[in-house]
């Protein structure tokens, strides 16, 4: 009898861990992005000399900001995620070179401000 005290316990945190797994849902799932699964796309050196960065927009979806050599910003593309729309606020006119976006989640009306200048970016 104590060879199979010895044995229960073991078994049953196994099968307890495997239930959990089938049930629970993936981390990768919980995180995800519509940015590059591959972090050196991320930041992209173009031919011209710009660089196109990548900044996850809080589930909204991937936003992809240039920045050229001459010194300013503009918005290069953006990755929708299912459900969500963009406007496009400022795009790096004037002297300040600010991207700003405004995403809306049209189901329950969600909103995330994306905004990017130079040395700094604020989203949420």
């Amino acid at each position: 009898m104590s060879h199979l005290r010895r044995l229960v316990p073991p078994i049953v945190v196994a099968a307890l861990a495997a239930a959990t797994l089938a049930v629970a849902p993936s981390a990768s799932a919980a995180t995800s992005t519509y940015c590059p699964e591959d972090p050196a796309l991320w930041v992209v050196l173009q031919p011209d000399g710009s660089t196109v960065f990548a900044n996850e927009a809080s589930g909204a979806g991937c936003v992809f900001v240039r920045s050229f050599p001459a010194g300013y910003l503009r918005l290069d593309s953006v990755i929708l995620a299912p459900g969500w729309t963009y406007e496009v606020r400022k795009n790096g006119e004037g002297t300040t070179s600010l991207v700003e976006l405004r995403f809306k989640e049209t189901a329950t009306g969600r909103t995330v401000d994306f905004r990017v200048e130079f040395g700094k970016t604020r989203i949420g």
